[in-house]
């Protein structure tokens, strides 16, 4: 197995395996395999296709470049590698298969690390944007509980639409005999489409951030020296990584929705949905004054806070940019 800083430079992955030095066309007498070093996929594939030096068809795209143990280099097809080295093939593409890997976590490491310190210095200038979202949650709740729980609920059945149910009799008439009756039925009526349902995500903005900046300490101390841990360790971060950045780009989502949320044209729509439901599920009137919706029986209100604080994108670009930082797409 290569050492890390030799990962690094080595060419797992070839596109013309003709430029190797060292190569055979046939495999003498009692050579024995001793490492398969790299995978081929013929860039000049169909023009052009490589020999396999067991089986002679020159039809190959993909591959393998083989170390013979007289130095000798040689290209096989994945059978034919198989049955000319039986176990010792799928032992030496085995670890390929794990060098490669690894060293795909290695190379996108070295392009993330350097920005680390802008991300986590960029991801604490969130936080005042994130403590105001929980903040306007918990008063949300408070003042106007009904409502907030109704919106929770709804968004969280991936629903889309404030709707009421309207109870109404209707008169049906029975397939085949032509009699007619009267039935009461609940009638649906859409009030508008909820804009801004991100807003009522069930999740926890701070809880994120701090999971995030646990997350990118850990790959610097990774990054500090990887051969201390193993592929599989890295994986695991790689993919935590990936989740948190879901999670981060939610946070976005969740403040842009506030503010259409309560964008005033939209609010009045909530207060007539709010108002004309249930009363069992939502109890109260309601009525929107500017961006602020206020409950007419109880003097309760919700607005959003004065100071909601902005966030920086260009924290999620960096890491979404492969030019500049892609091990969450490794």
């Amino acid at each position: 197995m290569h050492r890390d800083i030799d990962l690094r430079r080595i060419n797992l992955r070839v596109t013309d395996p003709y430029k190797q030095e060292g190569l055979v066309s046939t495999i003498p007498v009692e050579i024995t395999l001793v490492d398969v070093l790299n995978t081929y996929s013929f860039e000049r594939w169909p023009h052009e296709k490589v020999r396999c030096v067991k089986c002679n068809g020159h039809r190959h795209k993909h591959g393998f470049t083989a170390l013979l143990s007289n130095g000798a280099k040689a290209l096989f097809g994945s059978k034919c590698g198989e049955e000319e080295f039986g176990e010792n093939w799928a032992q030496a593409t085995a670890r390929l298969r794990e060098q490669s890997r690894r060293q795909n976590f290695l190379l996108q490491l070295d392009i993330l690390v350097p920005h680390l310190p802008k991300i986590r210095q960029g991801l604490k200038g969130w936080r005042p944007a994130c403590d105001s979202i929980e903040y306007s949650h918990k008063r949300f709740k408070n003042n106007l509980g009904y409502v907030y729980e109704a919106l929770c609920q709804l968004v969280a059945r991936g629903e889309t639409q404030l709707k009421i149910y309207e109870k109404k009799t209707i008169q049906k008439t029975k397939r085949g005999s032509g009699e007619s009756r009267f039935v009461t039925e609940w009638i649906p009526q859409t009030i508008s489409i909820l804009q801004g349902g991100a807003y009522f995500k069930n999740i926890t903005p701070t809880e994120i951030l701090d999971k995030a900046d646990a997350i990118l300490k850990q790959i610097e101390i990774i990054a500090g020296d990887t051969s201390r841990f193993d592929t599989n360790h890295m994986s695991i971060l790689n993919k935590q990584l990936n989740n948190v950045y879901r999670e981060l780009r939610q946070i976005v989502d969740m403040r842009k929705g506030a503010i259409l949320f309560f964008a005033p044209d939209h609010l009045k729509l909530v207060a007539y949905w709010a108002t004309r439901t249930d009363s069992n599920y939502i109890p109260g009137r309601y009525k929107a004054q500017a961006n602020e919706l206020h409950n007419l029986d109880t003097g309760k209100s919700m607005a959003l806070p004065p100071s909601f604080a902005p966030i920086d994108e260009n924290i999620l670009l960096i890491l979404q940019s492969p030019e500049k930082m892609n091990f969450a797409a490794a």
